[in-house]
């Protein structure tokens, strides 16, 4: 636990070379843990090599992991990479969301995905749900302003955008990269005795 939280630490101050090594010792003595993977997949994407983080992120899926970053980063990477095969993007998304309904960055993803696939409905219950869990995502507003009216409610679709731009110009998060880390981070915790 310890020499993933120092690699998770390396990655969150940017060095990512010494993070991916650390991560390497880590996955071959302990090869059947996850989270070296997801943590590897997280930093690749965040260096924008999606192959190397898609195929770190396999690794992790095929150990069965419970991690809910694995299948939002599965999703993502899956959504810029290969639209033709929205359904296994889908597929992910479902997997992040059933993992933590809680996620909200999740929520909002999975949203986008079934509004780019036509299920308004679905979209407008997990945009909602994104946005009360987080009311600052602002391109989660921003989505759910558009489900709105596809479905024909532009007042409603009129206060989304409203609160999509507010949230825009109000807040300055830390990048969604090192929020997920940060999670990681969070959930790696003490040592067992």
């Amino acid at each position: 636990r310890l020499a993933l939280a120092e690699a998770i630490v390396l990655n969150l101050v940017e060095k990512r070379t010494e993070s991916y090594r650390k991560l390497l010792e880590i996955e071959k003595r302990w090869p059947e843990q996850d989270l070296p993977y997801v943590l590897a997949g997280i930093s690749a994407y965040a260096a924008n090599h999606l192959e190397d983080a898609r195929r770190e992120l396999e690794k992790a899926a095929a150990l069965e992991s419970a991690n809910p970053l694995t299948y939002y980063y599965l999703a993502l990477i899956n959504s810029t990479v290969n639209q033709a095969d929205r359904m296994e993007t889908l597929r992910w998304a479902q997997m992040a969301v059933a993992g933590d309904p809680t996620f909200a960055q999740g929520q909002a993803l999975l949203g986008r995905l079934y509004r780019d696939v036509g299920r308004n409905e679905e979209a407008r219950k997990c945009l909602e749900e994104a946005v009360r869990l987080e009311p600052s995502l602002s391109e989660a507003h921003y989505l759910l302003s558009r489900v709105y009216s596809d479905l024909g409610n532009s007042e409603r679709a009129k206060i989304e955008i409203s609160e999509s731009e507010r949230w825009h110009r109000e807040v300055g998060n830390l990048s969604p990269n090192q929020e997920e880390i940060i999670r990681l981070l969070v959930q790696v915790g003490p040592a067992q005795k």
